[in-house]
């Protein structure tokens, strides 16, 4: 079954002090609805790419405990067992983790997207159908790790690039991938740009939730002991205190 998680966990510092705290950037409502409607945040309008794509109730949010009760009255649709409470933030690999080991025992066949939750992303109907592709792809291969690049404008020194291998039989626009470089110098990044080879990393992927906890075990075998613990727990009265 098709899932979704997005990531809500920074604390919007570069924003700062428009955002703070206690009310991090994503949940500041920055954007103007083209209807004259009340304005929108960033985590709004990030669950809003997701309507027609995976269904409410298989949506999940992961971000700090204490941003709970403003996230879940942003985003009415998401259940407060579907929060994903972060005592302390843990990056990148263990917010994912978290949600793999969660859908894993509900689900052991879940394939779940993760997406980022401080994107303006247009046309959202290009999104969607990207999207469905990479849930495509690990549907008919489970062992498949999903990323998403983007066409770089400039030579950005400040994000990782994804260099394309050859195209996947079958799925028109999907390319293995040759390798990640993470944030190069200007002059190698001027080459990357100018092969048209490679795309700056979006930081949002589709992989099946048994397969994330697979790599986890071989690549980062501290956190998959952790979330194990958390996964035995979960929907237990031992939840919150293991977590």
């Amino acid at each position: 079954m098709r899932y979704a998680m997005i990531m809500a966990g920074g604390a919007g510092t570069r924003l700062w002090p428009l955002s703070r705290r206690g009310t991090p950037k994503q949940l500041l409502p920055l954007i103007a609805d083209a209807t004259g409607g009340k304005a929108r945040s960033l985590l709004e309008i990030a669950a809003g790419r997701l309507d027609g794509l995976v269904p409410a109730e298989q949506r999940y949010v992961c971000a700090g405990a204490g941003y709970r009760d403003q996230t879940l009255k942003a985003l009415p649709d998401i259940a407060p067992e579907r929060y994903l409470a972060e005592p302390e933030g843990r990056d990148t690999v263990n917010a994912v983790g978290f949600c793999a080991a969660v859908l894993e025992k509900l689900d052991p066949k879940a394939i779940f997207c993760v997406l980022t939750a401080d994107h303006i992303i247009e046309p959202v109907a290009t999104f969607q159908k990207r999207i469905d592709a990479g849930f495509a792809l690990v549907e008919r291969d489970p062992s498949r790790l999903v990323t998403f690049s983007i066409k770089p404008k400039f030579p950005a020194t400040g994000y990782g690039y994804v260099e394309r291998g050859d195209e996947i039989a079958g799925f028109a626009g999907a390319y293995a991938v040759k390798r990640f470089v993470e944030k190069p110098d200007k002059p190698t990044a001027m080459e990357y740009v100018s092969s048209g080879n490679f795309g700056w990393n979006s930081g949002m992927f589709v992989w099946s939730a048994a397969t994330y906890m697979r790599c986890l075990r071989t690549f980062k075998p501290d956190s998959h002991a952790g979330l194990k613990e958390i996964q035995a727990a979960w929907g237990t009265a031992q939840q919150d205190e293991t977590i």
